[in-house]
């Protein structure tokens, strides 16, 4: 671990600057829910650009990480991902926290013109990373790496989850809303404020987005495995293991879909 930052410094300037600076967004947003007491949906206004921030600054790390393996080729194709991804999740954190100060709900608000036109800039902005990470999906397919077979399967296998995580946030937008059979911002777990009287499809939302960053420590902890375990059972077992938790998003999904919260309260 204490090689892995600069590793990543490294692998993509660029990026690694973007995921800090999405750190440092993240301590502000946590300092600010401790001194700003409105809610939103009943939730602390500043939750939200919390959890986001964090959860983006993994994902751009992510991409880092992923881009180190091209060496820097095709250069058009690494800088047209880099760059993307750079801006338009500047643009979309941007949008977050914009109206967490407004205190107003940021997903799914049409209510005025001007809350509506942020939500669709939001809309456009993760339309934008989706077709980044597919044009790095397949560049991925196409390049020679100098891999173990099971670790590159898995960063590939991590995308394709990832990409149903993706549709299942389509699904939100397309009913706007995250909450199935009960209202937003009803009762919900601490912190993640996941629904506990209805269904909630952020849960399988976000496990499925993920899989980007588990299913590939899957298949580097399949690296370590004795040489007499050979490649072939090393990708079945990361197979089996994708196979698993694809399902079990799926499971998470349907159960939302169903109405029914991941734990049950008050």
């Amino acid at each position: 671990m204490r090689d892995f930052f600069p590793e990543l410094k490294r692998r993509d300037r660029l990026l690694f600057a973007a995921g800090s600076f999405q750190m440092i967004l993240f301590c502000g947003a946590l300092v600010a829910s401790f001194v700003d007491p409105r809610t939103v949906l009943g939730a602390n206004t500043w939750i939200k650009p919390m959890k986001f921030s964090l959860s983006v600054g993994v994902y751009i790390w992510t991409i880092a990480w992923f881009i180190g393996y091209l060496h820097g080729r095709p250069r058009w194709v690494i800088a047209l991902i880099r760059w993307g991804i750079t801006l338009s999740m500047l643009i979309e954190m941007t949008c977050i926290f914009l109206q967490a100060a407004r205190g107003t709900p940021s997903h799914f608000n049409v209510s005025t013109g001007l809350d509506g036109t942020i939500f669709a800039l939001m809309g456009i902005m993760i339309g934008i990373n989706m077709v980044l990470v597919f044009i790095l999906l397949v560049t991925l397919f196409l390049r020679r790496l100098d891999l173990a077979p099971v670790y590159l399967w898995s960063i590939r296998l991590g995308i394709l989850v990832f990409f149903l995580g993706s549709w299942i946030g389509s699904v939100m937008i397309g009913q706007m809303s995250h909450a199935v059979g009960v209202a937003d911002g009803g009762p919900g777990l601490p912190l993640l404020g996941w629904s506990t009287t209805g269904g909630d499809l952020r849960i399988a939302h976000g496990l499925g987005l993920h899989a980007l960053q588990l299913i590939p420590l899957c298949g580097y902890a399949l690296t370590l495995l004795p040489a007499s375990v050979g490649t072939a059972r090393r990708i079945a077992a990361l197979s089996g293991a994708t196979v698993l938790y694809a399902g079990a998003t799926v499971l998470l999904y349907l159960q939302a879909q169903a109405g029914l919260p991941l734990l049950a309260g008050g």
